[in-house]
């Protein structure tokens, strides 16, 4: 109960920054004003959350088990408020808000509760993320989806280069 309560007033938080509204007003669990607003503001906003959350810490600490199926998205009603959340934020934001991507921005988010990142490394992430998923959208509205469905590519976003993905370790390609 707690944890659908907690979820549900971060999708909500997540939203109203995802859209510009002024959250100064809130309670301080909601207030993020040094984010800004829009789909990366809200991402990195909900990653800060889980990087404070005294419960999340302590299960991360004490019960590893529980803990690690909290990493592992799932079905169920805490995981379709998740997932409904996420894509009203890609959906208002224009991005690509299929299963497809929802999954993907949900299982990084959960990433970094197994693995936290920098408030840097976080902000970048979310950058890369909703520039990809945007990318994605222009690439299939401009008829040439066949790109998106030829493979790893080497990609060039801003500075930054990204190599395409290599099996092992539990990532099959």
């Amino acid at each position: 109960m707690v944890l659908a309560t907690r979820l549900a007033t971060l999708v909500a938080a997540c939203l109203a920054i995802g859209v510009g509204e002024d959250l100064s007003d809130q309670p301080p669990g909601l207030r993020s004003p040094d984010l800004g607003s829009g789909i990366v503001a809200a991402l990195t906003y909900a990653v800060e959350q889980f990087a404070v959350s005294p419960q999340l810490r302590r299960v991360k600490a004490d019960d590893q088990a529980v803990f690690a199926r909290w990493c592992a998205p799932g079905a169920g009603q805490q995981w379709n408020v998740a997932r409904s959340g996420i894509a009203a934020l890609l959906g208002n934001a224009g991005s690509d808000s299929t299963a497809a991507a929802v999954d993907l921005v949900l299982r990084w988010l959960l990433g970094h509760l197994a693995w936290a990142g920098t408030p840097a490394e976080v902000a970048l992430g979310a950058r890369l993320l909703v520039s990809g998923l945007a990318g994605d959208q222009r690439l299939a509205r401009s008829g040439n989806a066949a790109a998106l469905r030829s493979g790893p590519q080497l990609v060039t976003v801003g500075l930054v280069r990204a190599e395409p993905a290599r099996s092992g370790l539990g990532w099959p390609i």
